[in-house]
């Protein structure tokens, strides 16, 4: 069980292993600490109730995966799937067919990732809570800092 959050001073990316039990962190760019608030349900390995870096209870789930490659993979699909089309006409279906099929198979086997609203900390390996759902943007108004 991983949390993954932007340090509050100088916004670089910090992690930290729950099982190592931390009171506080130390940014190692800027040498800022954050304490961590860790409920008894995270230590335990449950569902993501409250957030141990900012307190809050407001959060969003997504699925676990870099945008970057989600993008690269989108822009090798409409590149393939359009000289296909152009050039050989039916074969550019079946490789949006294809890429498609690749996307669900990509979507159903990644795991959940739960994000707060409020500092970005990015939980994964936790289960799901049935209480959280994908991004609101209404919900990023109301509680986001950005």
């Amino acid at each position: 069980m991983k949390i993954t959050f932007p340090c509050k001073a100088c916004k670089a990316l910090q992690s930290v292993i729950l099982s190592e039990n931390p009171s506080k962190l130390v940014c190692p760019r800027c040498f800022a600490e954050t304490p961590l608030i860790a409920p008894a349900s995270l230590q335990a390995g449950r569902v993501v109730e409250r957030c141990a870096i900012c307190g809050r209870d407001k959060f969003y789930v997504q699925k676990d995966f870099s945008r970057k490659i989600g993008l690269t993979l989108v822009f090798i699909g409409i590149l393939l799937s359009s000289y296909y089309t152009y050039y050989e006409g039916l074969p550019g279906l079946f490789v949006l067919i294809g890429i498609a099929l690749l996307d669900r198979l990509v979507y159903y086997f990644l795991p959940w990732m739960t994000i707060c609203y409020t500092c970005r900390a990015e939980y994964r390996g936790f289960k799901k809570n049935p209480n959280h759902e994908f991004f609101d943007l209404k919900a990023e108004e109301q509680y986001g800092k950005y």
